[in-house]
């Protein structure tokens, strides 16, 4: 309940192509300065693109030919109709900066000015969109001014609400601005347009939400001299942080939870669940970011609604697994049910009706009925009468296996930007260890969560209460098949959104 402020300020920010376009309308030209503010991970890979060469450095050159190059594909897929024609646009000026990022990496920023020529006319209608980057998730805001001229009812604001897109509003990280279209209506006459500040390319790191801690171990991945001491505090700090992150939202713990308590699991079961989570996250990163290394065209945030969906049906198939077993075991008994009911002389069973056979309590019940045979040291006694709960049938290894799985299936972007960063600089091996002790903190965290649950269950003996504590306990299972299903379904439902 503590960190999901920190967990969600920003889920994707590493991700994130954020873009500003500010339009300036004046007398026969309508002016877009048009940014991009690439993170961490999408920077890596366009700067595999600008390094034509491969010498681990952007020059100059292979800076202005990329800057050119990209500034063109943004004017290719922005688009400015004046009164219903498509205007050509055409780039004037390009500029590419790095500001440094974050684990070593370093973000990209691109500028482009781009001219579009408008007819001399009283009134114009000025639609304009974007399409540049659709598919990536950021930041998306459009801001214009008159220059000499009036926009009449503009609504689109006149000062960037991001400072062109160096200071992120905090309270809109998690909900950001996502504008690519807008209309205009555009006046002659009108005041020169307000002094604009020049937007450079150089700028410092933007926040994006991720907190001190995280902070320190990324820039220890970036450290000059890697000594042995910084390798241990790093080790430390990222089993510590892994630790953290298991009480983030997410990973399956409420299922898991559900199935421990619900389904009578064990020590073993919670342990199981753990490690398998664990494991799964750590290879989804590594994963990750052998293939972000690989392509510069994949979008990784575009996985992620899918690895969710795929979470998602693999809980509501396990949660219909447990309530179709609920229900069977509900009709023919829930829970087996037995009593023994005894009399001052003797004691009757009711799972049968069979005679009744009076005898002391002081004997070992070594002996035949003449109505039927069992076994009595199956049963526990007292002299008030007691019930036994048989337990219902646990998940199978490859069930639980399966829960592990896609509790685990959504890899953290800090731990890919740790091991990106990592590989950045020649240090691989170390971003690899880095997110292994990573998924070493998380896993125990949540084999912790198992086996206290698992304990905590075994405390609560069901053979020593009522009747009516035995018929709600009963009721557990399904719940437990509720639970599991809802959580699987809400996933679905938020994936097949995000998708």
């Amino acid at each position: 309940m503590l960190v999901p402020g920190v967990a969600g300020a920003h889920p994707l920010g590493n991700f994130t192509i954020n873009q500003a376009a500010a339009l300036v309308v004046g007398p026969g030209r309508v002016t877009d300065t048009h940014v991009v503010d690439m993170a961490e991970i999408p920077a890596f890979q366009a700067r595999q693109d600008v390094d034509r060469n491969h010498d681990g450095r952007e020059s100059g050159a292979e800076r202005a030919r990329w800057a050119g190059q990209e500034c063109a594909q943004v004017a290719h897929d922005v688009r400015i109709g004046v009164d219903g024609t498509r205007a050509e646009l055409a780039v004037r000026s390009s500029h590419v900066a790095f500001p440094a990022g974050q684990a070593g990496l370093l973000t990209l920023r691109l500028v482009c000015r781009l001219d579009a020529p408008v007819p001399a006319a009283a009134t114009h209608r000025i639609d304009y969109s974007t399409s540049f980057a659709s598919g990536r998730i950021g930041w998306r805001e459009i801001t214009a001014i008159g220059d000499h001229t009036t926009l009449v009812g503009s609504p689109l604001p006149t000062v960037s609400p991001s400072a062109s897109l160096t200071r992120y509003p905090q309270d809109r990280l998690s909900s950001p601005l996502d504008v690519r279209t807008a209309r205009l209506t555009v006046r002659d006459g009108g005041a020169a347009a307000p002094h604009q500040p020049r937007i450079t390319t150089a700028t410092g790191s933007v926040v994006r939400g991720f907190d001190d801690l995280t902070q320190s171990l990324t820039d220890s991945v970036s450290a000059r001299r890697l000594t042995i001491g910084l390798g241990l505090v790093a080790v430390a700090f990222a089993i510590g942080l892994g630790a953290l992150h298991a009480f983030a939202p997410g990973h399956g713990k409420t299922v898991m939870a559900a199935y421990l308590v619900g389904e009578r699991g064990t020590v073993r079961d919670g342990l199981l669940i753990g490690v398998t989570v664990a494991f799964t996250h750590t290879l989804g990163v590594l994963v990750l970011g052998l293939v972000l290394t690989a392509s510069q065209t994949f979008a990784p945030e575009a996985v992620y609604p899918y690895l969710s969906l795929a979470s998602g049906v693999c809980f509501v198939a396990l949660g219909l697994t447990l309530l179709v077993g609920a229900i069977r075991r509900r009709q023919v008994g829930f829970f087996g049910l037995q009593h023994h009911h005894h009399g001052p002389g003797g004691h009757t069973h009711d799972h049968e009706p069979v005679a009744a056979h009076p005898h002391d309590h002081a004997h070992d019940h070594d002996h035949d009925h003449a109505a039927h045979d069992h076994d009595h040291a199956a049963h526990d006694h007292d002299d008030h009468g007691t019930g036994e709960a048989e337990a219902p049938a646990r998940l199978s290894r490859r069930n639980l296996l399966t829960l592990g799985f896609a509790g685990g299936m959504v890899p953290t972007p800090t731990a890919v930007v740790v091991l990106l960063g990592a590989t950045a600089i020649g240090r691989a091996w170390f971003g690899a260890l880095l997110v292994v002790a990573y998924g070493i903190g998380m896993g125990g965290t949540l084999v912790l969560a198992g086996l206290l649950l698992a304990r905590a269950r075994r405390r609560f003996d069901l053979s020593r209460h009522s009747d009516r504590a035995l018929k709600i306990a009963a009721v557990f299972p399904v719940l437990t098949a509720v639970v599991i299903t809802g959580s699987g379904l809400w996933l679905v439902a938020r994936a097949a959104i995000a998708a």
